[in-house]
């Protein structure tokens, strides 16, 4: 259960007790965060709270502050995130698995190190997916994927092109398509207008759809988290069609990149929502 956070008047001994439980709950919260990719840990808290302060919303676990691997507190700036947050927490079971904890991973990133790049420097990083983007590599054969190409790329590139007023360069050949220059710019400017925490969601959006240009079909509401997942691995979605899922692989991936782009989606529209 989220709680607001308790204050409780402890003795000495209890006062010890507890600096060591927020010693050992400190080491391993700063493991956590600095791998999040690392091994399952045994859940070491029991309850998760939201509290407010003069500059945001932090999470606390058993009352103590979550902070992030530079040692910063875990503060967001909207409750609503904070929440979300705090969800993840309170959702491990008995084991703490921060590969699933794709909320608590951007904002800890946010703090840590948004404040180290520019603006420019996230833009660029994002923009060499437009120029790999999995919409603009299409084939020719067989003739029910080709179908399959235009019926689900088609009428992505088609928004995309309109929204942005950018023509997309889209092959059929093993070489990719080269996007113009024009286009380069445009999209430049474009992805310039946003604040570093949605640049952060945008990036971990495109690159976990492979697409710039799904990824803010998804992010401007035109397409759902679970269509623009499907769009990104339009093969995978052919031949399931066709064969049939294998059943430990092709769910698991399909949830697994689900989660991370949802997360994003989250990030982005909740990092102010409050404000």
């Amino acid at each position: 259960t989220i709680e607001p956070r308790k204050q409780t008047k402890i003795n000495m001994r209890q006062g010890a007790r507890v600096a060591r439980a927020a010693l050992r709950t400190m080491l391993k919260i700063r493991l956590l965060s600095f791998n999040p990719s690392a091994a399952a840990l045994k859940r070491f808290y029991t309850e998760v709270g939201v509290r407010q302060t003069a500059e945001g919303y932090g999470i606390d676990l058993d009352g103590r502050a979550v902070k992030t691997p530079l040692r910063h507190q875990l503060l967001v700036p909207s409750w609503s995130l904070a929440a979300a947050v705090a969800a993840e927490w309170d959702a491990q079971e008995e084991t703490i698995r921060p590969s699933e904890m794709h909320l608590t991973s951007l904002s800890m990133t946010a703090i840590d190190k948004l404040d180290k790049t520019t603006k420019e420097e996230q833009v660029n990083d994002i923009l060499p997916f437009l120029q790999t983007d999995c919409v603009c590599f299409q084939v020719s054969e067989p003739d029910d994927f080709v179908k399959l190409q235009r019926e689900t790329w088609g009428p992505i590139i088609a928004w995309f092109q309109n929204k942005f007023r950018v023509e997309l360069q889209v092959s059929c050949e093993l070489l990719e398509p080269f996007q113009e220059a024009k286009t380069m710019n445009r999209m430049k400017d474009v992805l310039m207008l946003y604040d570093k925490p949605t640049l952060l969601g945008v990036h971990t959006a495109t690159s976990s759809l492979a697409s710039l240009v799904i990824a803010m079909g998804l992010i401007h509401n035109f397409i759902s988290v679970q269509k623009a997942v499907e769009a990104a691995d339009l093969e995978t979605e052919y031949q399931t069609r066709k064969w049939g899922t294998v059943e430990w692989s092709h769910p698991i991936a399909r949830t697994n990149t689900m989660a991370q782009v949802a997360a994003a989606i989250l990030f982005i529209k909740h990092y102010r929502a409050d404000g």
